[in-house]
């Protein structure tokens, strides 16, 4: 690292690039598309929160308000996907675990991409 006065500041410069990939690693190929992520993930969050402890009916009632929200919301970030069978919780909860699965693995069939972006 060296330091250099910029004012008032000091502006850190990495010198040896090299060095530090020694010690962290490589720089990956892609980062992860946050702003497409974490209001998935807050809404996902949200539709858990609505139905913990609820009866199975009360539970698809909510999920289902829930989901429609979620799905209103993802449109208005220009994505698009089908709502789960709100007849039945098994159908929500792999929905929703679908959902989770791709966003921790960066590519989603919902999202109909790939949702990494270039680092």
């Amino acid at each position: 690292m060296r330091a250099t006065a910029v004012g008032n500041r000091l502006r850190y410069d990495l010198v040896q690039r090299k060095g530090l990939e020694l010690i962290v690693g490589v720089r990956p190929r892609w980062k992860p598309a946050w702003a497409l992520i974490l209001p998935c993930l807050i809404r996902m969050r949200a539709i858990v929160a609505r139905t913990q402890g609820k009866e199975t009916m009360t539970a698809l009632i909510e999920s289902q308000k829930a989901i429609v929200a979620f799905l209103d919301d993802m449109a208005a970030l220009g994505l698009h996907g089908r709502a789960p069978d709100y007849r039945s919780w098994s159908a929500v909860v792999d929905w929703t675990e679908s959902i989770a699965s791709g966003l921790a693995g960066a590519r989603s069939e919902w999202f109909g991409a790939d949702i990494r972006s270039a680092a």
